[in-house]
């Protein structure tokens, strides 16, 4: 006799090899890394409704970084991918609160202020994309899972590869415990469930540090070479930044035609030093280069008033390839750029002391967490030569043009020597024999 009070419901998942072993942890903390494309926010749903359905009367969260991000992809998959509407009792689109037929219910959040949670006693969390949260935000929840009448109390994430020095990587792999697991695919075990040639386009466009992070799922930068930037913390440096529209933008630039770069960055109020933009463009001469650099200001910056560039003094060289030189060039755009001689191992000593220094309970030196070639060359993208005689930076040909494009602003408005030729906001204010004339 067929019990009619029991609902069937099937649910259409095949999971892949690391999804299943995901799944079948009974470890406390689970983290699913992997490349892109390479399924973790499905399987992390569906750990999720899992939880859900074998422990009858549960209660958990599905969180991300901002509400935005949730709306657009967790949920998305959630709800059009993951959960059959037979499940669904009731959703409060309003308070983003779901109710399933077996008593368990589900709240979706952001994580822009984990406190709120401070009420709540859940029997499991899932952050997506648990890259773009802050570490805070973890040990908030890790704090929540406390529901007596539940059986089993857990908490997982997924999440692209990060660098070794971001939070992820601290408790999962430095510093892990008997109680957290982490999974790794990369995204070729998904492949078939790609586009056609999406693989391929990546490999023939990534850099292989790229190929390494975001393909086979790495973390970044382990191997090879000494990091220059020993003082970066992924976790401690990196923001969600905004400009502000009173102080003029500094923006650093170094020249070439295979891989220019250009970085916008500003002095707070609290004197810290903000990286905002980046700009690493392709095969492109210097006159395009000049064009785009003032068409990215307007797009970014539209309410600022002043620019002040600095640039490689190897830009007033003429070349083989022009009869006027970069500066010349950039001058015609409205750009004028001033520089200074520097050597790369005194550039990252000024980077080293900005990353080190505190103003107040944050450091000197703010990245925002869109300047992703930035934050790489920081994490360990920038790196010295294996060479025991000396300090030699290995010039990759990638990350070395945008620290290079930093370092000659970092030098234009930080160094001791040029401490007498500045205005208080850190613009030029004597030219004297290292300065570009207007």
């Amino acid at each position: 006799m067929v019990d009619s009070s029991v609902l069937e419901v099937k649910i259409d998942y095949e999971p892949l090899p690391t999804q299943l072993r995901f799944h079948l942890s009974e470890k406390k903390f689970r983290l699913y890394r992997g490349g892109l494309g390479s399924g973790k926010t499905l399987a992390g749903c569906h750990e999720a409704l899992k939880q859900s359905l074998e422990h009858p009367n549960n209660f958990g969260v599905i969180t991300r970084a901002t509400y935005q991000q949730l709306e657009d992809s967790t949920m998305r998959t959630f709800f059009e991918n993951v959960c059959p509407p037979e499940l669904i009792q009731k959703f409060n689109k309003q308070s983003k609160h779901l109710y399933l037929f077996n008593g368990s219910e589900i709240i979706f959040r952001s994580l822009d202020a984990p406190e709120k949670f401070k009420s709540d006693e859940f029997g499991w969390f899932y952050i997506d994309e648990a890259s773009e949260a802050k570490e805070d935000a973890f040990k908030f929840l890790m704090g929540r899972i406390r529901r007596p009448d539940i059986g089993r109390l857990c908490g997982f994430m997924s999440t692209n590869p990060v660098n070794v020095t971001h939070w992820i990587y601290k408790w999962f792999v430095a510093q892990k415990k008997e109680d957290f697991e982490e999974f790794h695919a990369a995204t070729y075990e998904n492949k078939k469930h790609l586009p056609e040639n999406y693989v391929e386009s990546l490999e023939q466009n990534y850099p292989m540090s790229w190929v390494k992070k975001y393909l086979n799922g790495d973390w970044g930068f382990t191997e090879g070479g000494q990091p220059c930037f020993t003082n970066f913390r992924e976790d401690l440096h990196v923001k969600s930044l905004r400009y502000v529209s009173e102080r003029p933008i500094y923006v650093g630039m170094d020249f070439g035609f295979r891989r220019p770069a250009a970085i916008f960055t500003q002095i707070d109020d609290k004197d810290r030093w903000i990286i905002l933009k980046e700009y690493m463009p392709e095969n492109i001469t210097v006159h395009d280069f000049a064009r785009r650099i003032i068409e990215l200001q307007n797009k970014e910056f539209p309410l600022c008033k002043e620019f002040i560039y600095y640039g490689d003094p190897a830009g007033r060289q003429i070349n083989d390839k022009s009869e006027r030189t970069s500066v010349e060039i950039c001058r015609d755009h409205g750009i004028n750029v001033y520089s200074r001689k520097s050597s790369p191992v005194a550039r990252v000593e000024i980077f080293q002391k900005k990353l080190q220094t505190f103003h107040g309970d944050t450091p000197s030196l703010l990245i925002d967490d869109r300047c992703t070639f930035f934050i790489d060359a920081l994490a360990g993208g920038y790196r010295y030569q294996d060479r025991a005689d000396k300090e030699v930076i290995d010039k990759d040909g990638l990350y070395d043009h945008i620290i290079d494009a930093a370092g000659y602003l970092a030098v234009g408005l930080f160094s001791q020597a040029n401490a007498k030729t500045l205005r208080n906001d850190g613009s030029p204010r004597k030219l004297a024999n290292w300065a570009g004339k207007r």
